[in-house]
């Protein structure tokens, strides 16, 4: 293999496209820099603080996330769910957070619909605050572009998780196989073991 064609195998196996409209652009090492790991990357100090254990289950969380799904994608949102509080390599490496589904001030998360002619699908952000580290209860969000998201149940379910995982602490990880991968002609809707891990490293 020449240099040049080696050097550009070597590249595709960093890089990923971001289809939106037609157009690509390229997802950079940037989209990927929290580290310290390959497998699942966290946002720097930010975390959920005031998750309490039960005494004779270290992955038993008696302190309910209240979330609320103010969103048209509720299906999606309530998958992700389910699929977060169970991923695929057993209940070690599980969140085990859950909705109170109540509409009330003390949300973890609140799941909202916006309209916009920009490229994004979806976004979590933390309008409640950050503090030292901690998000603020009732502080999480996550928000859907109506006008861009796909009618596909399956990359609307993808948008959820994503997102969900953003909401929670996770950054971007650029594996193809993992739902936490920024780039959307990746996108899996499957959690995988390294999704899994990074949730448990945040909470465990």
């Amino acid at each position: 293999m020449r240099r040049g064609a080696a050097l550009a195998a070597a590249l595709a196996t960093i890089t990923c496209q971001w289809f939106v409209a037609g157009d690509a652009v390229a997802c950079t090492l940037e989209d990927c820099s929290y580290l310290p790991s390959t497998c699942y990357n966290k946002i720097p100090d930010v975390r959920w603080c005031q998750l309490a254990y039960g005494e004779n289950d270290p992955y038993d969380h008696w302190t309910p996330v209240n979330s609320y799904n103010h969103s048209s994608y509720g299906t999606a949102v309530k998958k992700a769910w389910k699929n977060w509080n169970a991923p695929p390599n057993g209940s070690g490496n599980s969140l085990y957070l859950y909705s109170d589904g109540k509409n009330n001030a003390n949300h973890d998360i609140d799941y909202w619909d916006d309209w916009s002619s920009d490229w994004w699908w979806g976004f979590a952000d933390y309008p409640g605050g950050v503090y030292n580290g901690c998000i603020a209860r009732g502080g999480g969000r996550v928000v859907f572009n109506t006008n861009n998201i796909s009618s596909d149940s399956v990359l609307q379910l993808w948008v959820a998780e994503h997102e969900t995982g953003h909401a929670f602490g996770l950054g971007h990880a650029c594996a193809c196989d993992q739902v936490m991968n920024p780039c959307t002609e990746c996108y899996n809707a499957t959690l995988t073991s390294c999704d899994a891990k990074g949730a448990n490293k945040l909470y465990h």
